[in-house]
C-alpha cells in the first residue's frame, strides 16, 4: 500500500490520503530522460509532462545515456527494445487513453507534479520525488478520483474576502511567476501595476491540474493562484484580440472561494471527456 499526499510525496505529508496499489514488477523509479527513452524503445512519443529540458543539440547523448540506464537494470533489452512486461507496466504512462497531471509551485519548496494516467483497465501514478525522478506505482481507483485526492487538499480553506474581483494579466507574466515559484523566489514588483502587483508579489502557490484525453490536443484545465492574504484567485484565459496570436494571450484572475475551486475540481475530474481548452503554463 502506497500513501500519496498533499505534499506531492508517497509516505509523507501532513493530510494523507490512501492509495491501493498492487505489485506487478513495476520499476520503483525511472529519471524523466528513462521515461521518454522507455517511448522510444516502445514506439511512442514521450509525454510532454516528462520533457526533461535538454537543449535539442543534447538530446541524443542524453537519450543515449537512458537507454543504457534501462539496459542496464534489465528493463531493455539487446535491440534495444524494451522488455515486453516493462512496456505491459509503463504502458498507462508511454500511451494513455487518459492522463491527469496535477502540478504545484511552491516557494520554497518548489515543483512538485503528479501524473496519473489510464490505459485499458490498467493505472499508473509517477509522483515527481526530486526533479525529473519519478516514483512510480499501480493504482486502482479511477484516475480521476486519485488525483482529486492529491489537488483537493491544495486548495485553501479560507475564503477570499475579495471575492468577484477581476483583474488580467499576461500568459507571459504568468510564465514569469510559475518560474520564479518553481525556483522557491520570489516576484518582487514585476507586477503591471496595482492590485496585480500586490497579487503577484504575494505569490504562494501555483497549481494546474490539467486532464488529456486520447487526442493530445483536447485538454481541460483549472489553474488557481494562493497569493495568502492577497487572497485565493482562479485563473482562466481572457478572451481578446487575435485568439490565434500567441504574444497577445493574456489570463484573468478571479477572486473566488475554496468551495468554487472545489466544485470545479470535482467537475473536472469526474468528467471522462475533456474540452478543449488553453493552460497559462506547461
Amino acid at each position: 500500500m502506497t500513501r500519496v499526499t498533499a505534499d506531492g510525496l508517497p509516505g509523507a505529508g501532513r493530510r494523507e490520503e490512501v492509495m491501493r496499489v498492487t505489485g506487478d514488477g513495476l520499476p520503483g523509479a525511472l529519471s524523466s530522460d528513462e521515461l521518454c527513452a522507455a517511448a522510444w524503445l516502445a514506439g511512442r512519443a514521450p509525454l510532454p509532462a516528462f520533457a526533461s529540458g535538454w537543449a535539442s543539440e543534447e538530446h541524443g547523448v542524453a537519450a543515449a545515456v537512458a537507454v543504457r540506464g534501462l539496459l542496464a537494470r534489465g528493463l531493455a533489452e539487446p535491440g534495444p527494445r524494451l522488455a515486453s512486461a516493462v512496456r505491459g507496466a509503463l504502458d498507462p504512462l508511454l500511451h494513455p487513453d487518459t492522463m491527469v497531471e496535477v502540478r504545484r509551485d511552491e516557494g520554497p519548496a518548489g515543483r512538485r507534479r503528479h501524473v496519473f494516467g489510464e490505459s485499458g483497465d490498467r493505472r499508473l501514478l509517477a509522483a515527481e520525488s526530486v526533479p525529473s525522478i519519478w516514483e512510480l506505482a499501480p493504482i486502482e481507483e479511477p484516475i480521476g478520483a486519485a488525483a482529486l485526492a492529491v489537488a483537493e487538499p491544495l486548495v485553501p480553506r479560507t475564503d477570499s474576502a475579495r471575492t468577484g474581483e477581476r483583474l488580467v494579466a499576461s500568459a507571459r507574466l504568468l510564465a514569469r511567476v510559475d518560474a520564479l515559484l518553481a525556483q522557491g523566489a520570489g516576484l518582487g514588483d514585476e507586477g503591471t501595476g496595482g492590485a496585480l502587483t500586490t497579487v503577484l508579489s504575494e505569490a504562494r502557490v501555483l497549481v494546474t491540474v490539467r486532464t488529456t484525453g486520447p487526442a493530445a490536443h483536447t485538454a481541460a484545465a483549472i489553474t488557481w493562484l494562493d497569493a495568502g492574504s492577497a487572497g485565493l484567485w482562479l485563473i482562466t484565459p481572457e478572451e481578446r484580440g487575435d485568439a490565434d496570436d500567441v504574444a497577445d494571450l493574456a489570463y484573468a484572475l478571479t477572486a473566488t472561494g475554496g468551495e468554487t475551486i472545489r466544485d470545479a475540481l470535482a467537475g473536472l475530474l469526474g468528467s471522462s471527456v475533456p474540452k478543449e481548452e488553453p493552460c497559462p503554463t506547461s
